[in-house]
């Protein structure tokens, strides 16, 4: 039995020593080591300085005034941009994903064109902090309330074009920015609204690139002819006041004296 047993246990020696176990070449854990993995990660916030860097190509960031960006807000930091460029006038962001204005924080004072075009926006709260915007596009997102616009006083040029904007009634909000000339609001939800624009925003002179010089003008002659209007009243007044005074001094005093005595003669007779 041992004898047997002892036989085996060389065979099985014998065998190990002409077939020793190496791992298969197709094996899935050769096949893992292999592999090359390259990942594509967005800029952490502790990055954010030398992505502003890069893409300016200056180590100086403080006076640095135009910046372009395609960046996760939320993982980009993009809150601290203020503190690296302190006089950022333009800033695009085109094609990033973008939750909310609140990502950009409210200290970039002296931010005047700011575009947030394809970053899959839903609303629009947060941008009455760049009190000094002037041109906002925001078009291509999934934005259905302009009504926060309504804080940025100094707006200018406003592009909501192909949103999902449904009541024009919205635009209405938009009076108090007085400075708002420029209004693109193509391919929303919404048909025939030219007019209802126009009446909430009279201080518009393009809507949807089309100049509206036609409708001022008109305005301008309707003005006009309410002035001509006032102006004949005015004259048809004058003349009639000229006429009764002609009257009046047509009268001979002499006459009204001695109507005055037949009036009192005849009392008497009475």
């Amino acid at each position: 039995m041992e004898a047997i047993r002892s036989k085996s246990t060389d065979s099985l020696h014998a065998k190990d020593t002409q077939h020793p176990i190496t791992e298969a070449e197709d094996s899935p854990l050769r096949s893992r080591e292999k592999l090359t993995y390259t990942f594509s990660t967005q800029p952490l916030e502790t990055d954010l300085r030398n992505l502003l860097t890069q893409v300016t190509g200056q180590t100086d960031l403080i006076g640095v005034t135009n910046v372009k960006l395609k960046v996760v807000s939320g993982q980009a930091g993009l809150h601290r941009l203020s503190d690296y460029t302190p006089h950022l006038t333009t800033l695009t962001l085109d094609g990033s994903c973008i939750a909310t204005f609140r990502d950009l924080g409210s200290s970039l004072k002296s931010l005047s064109t700011l575009s947030v075009a394809r970053c899959s926006m839903k609303h629009l709260d947060g941008v009455w902090g760049f009190r000094n915007l002037r041109d906002l596009n925001a078009r291509d997102n999934f934005i259905s309330d302009p009504s926060p616009c309504s804080g940025v006083r100094k707006l200018s040029k406003l592009d909501l074009g192909n949103n999902k904007i449904t009541n024009v009634s919205y635009f209405a909000f938009l009076r108090s920015c007085n400075q708002l000339k420029e209004l693109d609001v193509a391919a929303n939800n919404f048909t025939d609204y030219k007019t209802e624009i126009t009446r909430f925003l009279p201080q518009l002179r393009v809507l949807d690139g089309e100049e509206l010089e036609d409708r001022h003008r008109h305005s301008d002659v309707t003005e006009e002819g309410s002035a001509v209007k006032i102006e004949d009243q005015s004259s048809e007044e004058e003349s009639t006041t000229s006429e009764e005074r002609l009257s009046a001094e047509d009268v001979d005093p002499d006459e009204v004296v001695g109507c005055w005595h037949k009036i009192v003669r005849l009392i008497s007779l009475m």
